[in-house]
């Protein structure tokens, strides 16, 4: 009616297990207010995928990417750091470890 346009988050996904990456990226992409992308650091840049500005950006543990580099990027994204792993996911904002100079 209004024309009000509902806010889509961005999600990237930075996996080395396809079963997480793409599993997570297909059940994600179920949620009509969500935009997903799964990227495969194995054979793709990682960083070059972050100059989309993801709002949330879901990052495999024993990937190449190192959870300051995205938070550096990316200082308003929530990261979520993920594993196939039984250590659990941990997600950070930036102002929760403070920033840096």
């Amino acid at each position: 009616m209004g024309g009000q346009m509902a806010s889509h988050a961005t999600v990237l996904i930075l996996y080395a297990h396809p079963l997480l990456g793409v599993g997570l990226q297909k059940l994600l992409a179920a949620e009509e207010d969500l935009d997903v992308q799964a990227l495969d650091t194995r054979e793709e840049d990682p960083l070059a995928a972050l100059a989309g500005h993801p709002d949330v950006v879901i990052l495999e543990r024993g990937t190449a990417v190192e959870r300051g580099a995205v938070l550096e990027a990316l200082p308003d994204a929530l990261l979520i750091d993920v594993g196939v792993d039984a250590a659990g996911a941990f997600a950070t904002h930036r102002e929760a470890i403070g920033t840096r100079g």
